[in-house]
């Protein structure tokens, strides 16, 4: 989980699962990239990574632009 992106991140996120970015939107950066690694990617989710846990799994839709915590 990163704050924001830029194009250096993308080989990270060709081993990611999904991406999630505490800023942006639909045509930031990472999402941008996400989606071109058909990734599902959500932007914008203010405080996304204070909620997180290790050990914390989570579903991603990035066409409904929302996750869910699995526990």
């Amino acid at each position: 989980m990163i704050h924001g992106a830029d194009p250096g991140w993308t080989p990270i996120f060709v081993a990611a699962g999904a991406i999630i970015l505490e800023v942006g939107e639909m045509i930031e950066q990472g999402a941008i990239i996400g989606r071109e690694l058909g990734k599902p990617c959500v932007a914008g989710i203010k405080g996304v990574y204070t909620r997180f846990k290790d050990g914390d799994r989570v579903e991603v839709d990035g066409a409904a632009g929302s996750l869910r915590f699995i526990r």
